[in-house]
């Protein structure tokens, strides 16, 4: 369908969902009348696609118009696995038209064929990635069969062209990864998502936990949310049982449902720092802004970073015909103060900006510095409660 009628029926929704009039059946007659007097040939899939997209956003910055890929892929990550080849790309830049590295899973497809952080890709199954949005690419990365072929072709340090074939895998998405600073005996879990298996991947490192630490750091950055009941679930690792975690509430005020642990803590008596960016988002807001409000209660917490993104609303997803869903706020989120984190964020108790947060050392390898300023306040806060003990 021309662009110009695709614009006009997108303009003729937004404009519709703001007039008192039931635009509803103007809609269809416009259809109608494209449908019937139109010259050329007419395909309404993605023409009423973008057109419903942009009627959704504009009345919900965060709404989405899901198609049946798009639908089957965000029911795949919140339930922790896709076949694909364990890349994290960074969000396209209007300068650059490919496509950046941002992370490699460990033991990944992507990890086995050398692929680095950094690296652009040009072209997936020889077709430029050029014309591509972020979430397109990331699309036809993925596969419905394990092992399914993948052609790469990788340019490197702006000299080195690489074509690479990989097979995919089952990628287990982001899942929690935890280790011991031998260091400074404090324990460290980077929670990426929060989806159906977070909360016992946390647990279990937990409890085989063998020494006892002198802290726990939970890493937040750049976690974008996910599901709610997952990190209440976290919260409920470290919270008295039947504590309130969160509340919702609808555009009229109502308390619509109240979020409380429902087991036993099996974390007491060490400090946590929670590390958090400006991509923190959400239900890891949730949690941040959650734990510290027990601080001098039942936990000694702090949080390290930057003032977290400020998403405090619910999206429920919406199944609709043809496997496709829509994406929708139906409610916001509010902490055991009655406090919203929506457009405000979480403000940290020690504020250290992107720019710092990594710094180099003498032989150049990048060293985490928010990392290291969390371990020196989790060493002031275990002195401090040591000199009230004694």
């Amino acid at each position: 369908m021309d662009s110009n009628i695709r614009l006009l029926i997108a303009s003729f929704l937004i404009y519709f969902s703001l007039q008192a009039t039931n635009w509803t059946a103007i809609t269809q007659e416009v259809q109608q009348i494209i449908n019937s007097e139109f010259n050329n040939p007419i395909t309404n899939g993605s023409s009423m696609s973008k057109a419903l997209q942009a009627y959704a956003k504009e009345i919900d910055p965060y709404a989405q118009v899901l198609g049946p890929a798009e639908y089957r892929e965000l029911l795949d990550t919140v339930s922790g696995g896709f076949y694909g080849i364990g890349l994290e790309l960074q969000v396209k830049q209007e300068s650059d038209p490919f496509l950046v590295v941002k992370n490699v899973s460990p033991e990944s497809p992507a990890e086995k064929a050398g692929i680095l952080p950094e690296d652009k890709i040009l072209t997936i199954n020889a077709k430029s990635v050029a014309g591509l949005s972020t979430h397109e690419s990331i699309r036809k990365l993925r596969s419905e069969k394990r092992y399914a072929p993948l052609k790469l072709t990788i340019h490197r340090n702006k000299t080195d062209l690489l074509a690479l074939s990989l097979r995919r895998e089952l990628i287990q998405e982001k899942k929690c990864t935890c280790s011991f600073i031998k260091e400074h005996r404090i324990l460290q879990c980077k929670i990426p998502l929060f989806t159906k298996r977070t909360a016992q991947e946390l647990e279990t490192f937990l409890r085989k936990a063998t020494k006892k630490p002198k802290g726990l750091i939970l890493d937040l950055r750049d976690n974008p949310g996910g599901l709610l009941q997952a990190a209440v679930d976290c919260a409920a690792l470290f919270l008295p049982k039947k504590s309130l975690v969160v509340s919702t509430k609808n555009r009229a005020g109502k308390i619509i449902e109240r979020y409380y642990t429902t087991k036993a803590p099996i974390v007491q008596d060490i400090p946590i720092a929670l590390l958090v960016n400006e991509n923190t988002a959400s239900a890891a807001e949730i949690l941040a802004g959650t734990l510290r409000m027990h601080h001098g209660k039942n936990l000694q917490v702090i949080i390290v970073g930057t003032r977290t993104l400020g998403k405090g609303s619910v999206q429920e997803v919406k199944p609709l015909s043809n496997n496709c869903a829509l994406k929708i706020t139906t409610a916001y989120y509010y902490l055991v103060d009655g406090s919203s984190v929506e457009q405000k964020g979480v403000i940290p108790d020690v504020i250290i900006n992107r720019d710092s947060a990594s710094i180099k050392n003498q032989d150049q390898s990048q060293q985490d510095n928010l990392l290291i300023c969390a371990c020196t306040y989790l060493e002031k806060m275990r002195k401090t409660n040591s000199s009230k003990s004694s």
